[in-house]
């Protein structure tokens, strides 16, 4: 008699069967997870590469904003050197070029930080492509491993519940 009294009422491959019908139950379950997971790490992957190329428009309208910015400046720098009457000068123009060179490296620096934040961003997406593709896979593997057990599963719930050969 089982521990519960109902299983040593079955008939052995009844009882083999059941066990062979929960393992591949469970094995179709984990394949349901791994395609449920897999969709997750998608969604996720698609919103990442939604955000890069935002990134990408938002850096490139920030450049821009930032050198129209920096031209003001600068034309404002040189019409307040002709009106003191140092246009000529060369120390005027060198600080001029410094100037012009260091509101260009900033321009610059706003485009490197926004590529770089973009292309961080593809680069998780890709990596939730590849966990998408291994959840997906594991769910595979799971189901087809419940499947090739399913076979040994029935033996021992028919053996187990006093079943022969």
């Amino acid at each position: 008699m089982g521990e519960n009294g109902i299983m040593s009422t079955l008939p052995p491959m009844i009882i083999g069967g059941m066990s062979a019908a929960s393992g591949i139950l469970s094995g179709l379950g984990a394949l349901q997870e791994g395609d449920f997971q897999a969709s997750q790490y998608s969604n996720n992957a698609a919103l990442l590469r939604q955000n890069a190329y935002r990134k990408r428009l938002e850096t490139a309208i920030n450049e821009d904003r930032t050198r129209a910015a920096n031209r003001q400046l600068m034309a404002l720098n040189e019409a307040a050197s002709v009106e003191q009457g140092m246009a000529g000068s060369a120390t005027t123009a060198g600080v001029l070029g410094q100037q012009a060179t260091q509101l260009e490296q900033n321009a610059l620096d706003l485009r490197y930080k926004g590529i770089s934040a973009a292309q961080n961003m593809e680069a998780q997406a890709d990596y939730l492509d590849y966990m998408a593709k291994m959840a997906k896979k594991k769910g595979k593997n799971k189901f087809g491993m419940s499947l090739l057990t399913a076979p040994l599963s029935f033996a021992q719930g028919f053996t187990d519940a006093g079943g022969t050969w």
